[in-house]
């Protein structure tokens, strides 16, 4: 028998007690906003109850933060551990934002050294941050980045910075590079090099330079595909990447379109075709389901209970 005194939940706005059988659900359905309708993109089932659907308060919360004390440094086993639950923190931030949003470009910016300091991430920073806080104010701009480092070291024995984002609003200042991505991808080339290999223009994507980004290099390239893609690709820069650069994972700004969720209390077994793991603490067990389903298909993902 465990020691630990059951959790005690109260309701904020009447303020009478609740067990965690009382306050919370199982089961919760996350949905996307798809054409004209709602998506489910997500369904998530634990054998008891820990979703608090109902936002009610913890009686004596107990924070799983790890020890941050200067004096009592963080082991590398605690250290590894709080990286990757911020990485997937972070993923997860990004993810919503991507399933939620159409965006109309990615876009990357370099520095050049001539003109600033390509290792300096403050200055870096302050740059992007000016660049798009201006365009989402005047022009409605909406937009999800990551930061990342060029693998070649500089002179200074640092790595240079460069960002990648996904954009969209008015009033884009791109002009042609005179460069192209093929449809197998890679790095661009120009679209004379690209038709003598035997490509058609309707087959070819045009890259271009951001006009008004002139501390350094910038590309453009417009979006294709659906917002999973696009998704997996941004994301992929922040499951790759060992630590936070910078202190962030990732940089967004605009009106953003966010999942909404639905929770509901289910028969744990009753999910078909289920993936089922351990929580981390070893607390309880989940099955997820991540196939975007309608509304009203709901049902066939459980059979009767």
């Amino acid at each position: 028998m465990s020691d630990i005194a059951p959790k005690k939940y109260y309701d904020k706005d009447h303020g009478y007690l609740l067990t965690a059988s009382q306050a919370l659900s199982n089961c919760r359905y996350r949905l996307i906003p798809f054409e004209d309708r709602w998506m489910i993109s997500e369904i998530m089932v634990c054998d008891r109850p820990k979703f608090n659907g109902g936002g009610y308060g913890l009686l004596d919360p107990v924070s799983r933060r790890p020890r941050t004390d200067d004096d009592v440094p963080l082991t590398p086993d605690e250290r590894k551990a709080y990286i990757n639950r911020s990485r997937r923190r972070a993923y997860k931030a990004v993810k919503d934002i991507m399933d939620c949003n159409d965006f109309d470009w990615f876009m990357t910016f370099t520095l050049d050294e001539s003109m600033i300091d390509r290792t300096d991430y403050a200055a870096f920073i302050k740059s992007v941050n000016r660049y798009f806080d201006n365009r989402v104010r005047r022009y409605g701009w909406k937009y999800c980045a990551v930061v990342e480092y060029h693998k070649r070291v500089e002179d200074n024995g640092k790595h240079a910075l460069h960002l990648h984002a996904c954009v969209s609003g008015d009033k884009m200042n791109l002009v042609d590079s005179g460069t192209v991505i093929r449809p197998d991808g890679g790095k661009p080339v120009k679209r004379a090099t690209a038709r003598k290999q035997g490509y058609h223009d309707t087959d070819l994507r045009t890259v271009y330079n951001v006009a008004d980004w002139r501390l350094g290099h910038s590309t453009a390239i417009h979006t294709y595909g659906k917002r999973l893609q696009l998704a997996r690709y941004i994301t992929k820069y922040i499951t790759k990447s060992d630590d936070k650069v910078g202190g962030r994972w990732y940089y967004s700004g605009g009106v953003l379109q966010k999942p909404a969720y639905i929770y509901d209390d289910v028969d744990f077994y009753s999910l078909v075709g289920d993936v089922e793991f351990a929580h981390e603490f070893g607390e309880f067990k989940i099955k997820y389901f991540d196939e975007g389903l309608e509304l009203d298909r709901v049902g066939d993902i459980f059979t009767k209970r």
